[in-house]
């Protein structure tokens, strides 16, 4: 859980770089650590990444946030494009890290903006005549900055509210993603129908329980494929398909690589 934004912050120093633009090549990969933290927003394409060996898919339209001193492995997916707004920054309050002291840190979160936010703020940072009463450009850039890390603790904190709200709906899919999950069944652990239980969901946690529920299934068969020697078969029942080729048409719709190299790409 986050800490309190409500706790007292004396002051917060920003340490910014200038944000950039990037244009991937179509053989990029990365194997860093670097020593400021980052945010990565995708305008074009999508890419597989790695945070201390816990695996993510950052699509179209994420933010994803890097956390400084830790090993971040990423590459691209099959469609071998990728266009990226990239901000670094150190930042500190009350006499810490800045991400420390909100326990922000240690876990990746990888998030939902919508497009036209994240470029006019990126705009606002790069060209600050355009900025509003033409401020300075190193005030334009902290100013910008402050603003990315609240839509980002914003952003975080009302997931994990949705969280707790569906905490048991959650609980549920998470015990059972071997079995058959029936929509049905899991409005009935809120004593709703279907459609609003769907309709709510949605609206709290940014996707359709069906779409959640197959997030889940591609997370835990990376994890599987990473961390045990279960062949494809075993993987695919684990996660509740059963039928083995559409298992591996489904974890590349979700990861974007067939499950039988994304597990190479390991070794």
């Amino acid at each position: 859980m986050l800490r309190n934004l409500d706790a007292a912050i004396k002051n917060v120093n920003i340490y910014p770089s200038i944000p950039r633009y990037i244009e991937c090549p179509h053989n990029w990969s990365s194997d860093t650590c670097e020593d400021s933290h980052s945010f990565v927003y995708v305008m074009e394409g999508s890419f597989i990444l790695h945070v201390d060996d816990k695996p993510y898919v950052v699509q179209k339209n994420h933010l994803a946030y890097f956390p400084a001193d830790v090993r971040i492995r990423g590459w691209l997916t099959p469609e071998r494009k990728l266009n990226i707004l990239k901000f670094n920054l150190k930042a500190e309050t009350n006499g810490q890290d800045l991400f420390t002291y909100f326990n922000l840190k240690n876990v990746n979160h990888v998030i939902f903006v919508p497009r036209e936010d994240m470029w006019n703020l990126y705009q606002s940072m790069r060209e600050p005549k355009q900025a509003v009463g033409n401020i300075p450009e190193n005030l334009a850039m902290i100013s910008g900055y402050v603003e990315l890390i609240r839509i980002y603790m914003q952003t975080r904190i009302r997931l994990e509210q949705a969280d707790s709200m569906f905490s048991d709906v959650i609980k549920y899919i998470h015990e059972h993603l071997a079995e058959d999950i029936a929509l049905q069944t899991l409005a009935k652990l809120k004593n709703l129908n279907e459609g609003y239980f769907t309709e709510k969901f949605k609206k709290e946690m940014g996707i359709t329980p069906m779409k959640y529920i197959a997030q889940c299934r591609a997370k835990k068969a990376t994890e599987l494929l990473l961390y045990t020697d279960m062949p494809i078969r075993d993987v695919a029942n684990a996660v509740g398909i059963r039928d083995v080729y559409y298992f591996v048409r489904f974890f590349q719709k979700q990861i974007g690589i067939r499950p039988e190299k994304y597990k190479k790409s390991f070794y």
